[in-house]
């Protein structure tokens, strides 16, 4: 119930047309607690939902607020027209104050107390917008702002640990690789940067942008390209293999079966890339799935074997992965939801 919930939210609502009890979108995934789910929206609230009621499939016409209660929200950066949140929410669930940080269109990143909201805790300017969702490991939470740099704060005060300065922006959420922090910039390069000091261990250059961030499996590092390519790299950098989807891709892909899915931007498919560096690029597709008309932006969302992907027609559709009689991955298109109306796609 509670992932049909944040699929509402967080897939829908990145679309036009998504509205869940007046959040009128929002552009990444929620990030889930115990009792609240936490969305950022593009009205610039932060909003904590509750999770003891909720589902997905009531008649159309039916009140929002029978979908899901608001705990608290709060206007980031202040009444009365705050500006937009692009990033995801990241939680740090520490018992004795639990905390949730997000970056905002304003250029600041700010920390709230989890269960109340309320003024902010701590902020921290940076000197562009920022569109980069954080991650938190070590009570250290690292994001990417416009103005190019990477950014390391204490999570418990919003002190500084260290900034690394790319060439371009950088709007993708980081990728915590081992000891590592990855991050992609519009400088059009991939960095590999020491977790504990800021300093560069390797960088990857690409023909365009990497706007959406990467992910990775325990060995390889899978990073998505505005000249279409899929790059794998490893932990030292070194290229992999690169597969080209044929259009630019700004939704960050997703490891599920131990394989890769990954969309492009204009391809209205998803497609299943084997992922062993071994693999020849004529077999690096094991299935492709057109889903819909529209253009594929938003996050994919992996719950175990199946696969959530909002498209800008305002439509969730799940994709079950699953092994045919041949021993391969199969992509099979399960349901359709049209957001708008609330009903099958038609």
């Amino acid at each position: 119930m509670t992932v049909l919930v944040a699929l509402t939210i967080g897939l829908a609502g990145c679309v036009p047309g998504g509205d869940v009890r007046g959040l009128k979108g929002a552009f990444d995934k929620p990030a889930f607690g115990e009792r609240f789910l936490y969305v950022s929206g593009i009205d610039g609230y932060l909003y904590a939902m509750d999770l003891d009621i909720g589902f997905l499939g009531q008649p159309a016409g039916q009140s929002g607020s029978d979908i899901v209660d608001i705990g608290w929200k709060v206007a980031v950066g202040g009444e009365p027209e705050p500006e937009p949140l692009i990033g995801g929410p990241v939680l740090v669930p520490d018992p004795d104050l639990p905390i949730v940080m997000v970056g905002s269109e304003d250029g600041n990143f700010y920390a709230f107390d989890a269960e109340e909201g309320g003024d902010p805790l701590w902020t921290f300017p940076t000197g562009g917008s920022i569109w980069s969702t954080p991650v938190v490991k070590d009570g250290i939470v690292y994001f990417g702002s416009h103005d190019g740099y990477l950014y390391a704060l204490a999570v418990g005060d919003g002190s500084e640990k260290w900034k690394f300065k790319t060439g371009g922006t950088v709007s993708g959420r980081p990728l915590l690789f081992k000891d590592m922090v990855v991050v992609g910039s519009f400088d059009k390069k991939l960095y590999g940067i020491d977790a504990n000091d800021g300093t560069l261990r390797w960088s990857v250059e690409a023909d365009n942008w990497f706007w959406a961030g990467p992910v990775a499996d325990e060995r390889s590092i899978f990073a998505p390209n505005m000249d279409g390519n899929i790059y794998a790299v490893n932990g030292e950098g070194e290229l992999l293999w690169k597969y080209d989807l044929g259009s630019a891709i700004v939704s960050r892909p997703a490891l599920v079966s131990g394989a890769l899915v990954a969309a492009g931007k204009n391809g209205r498919a998803v497609n299943l890339l084997d992922t062993k560096p071994d693999t020849s690029a004529s077999n690096r597709v094991i299935d492709t799935e057109f889903i819909s008309d529209s253009e594929i932006k938003s996050p994919m969302f992996v719950s175990g074997n199946t696969l959530y992907v909002g498209t800008q027609g305002s439509t969730i559709v799940r994709v079950d992965v699953s092994t045919n009689r041949a021993g391969r991955l199969d992509l099979d298109e399960a349901w359709c939801l049209d957001t708008k109306e609330n009903i099958e796609c038609q």
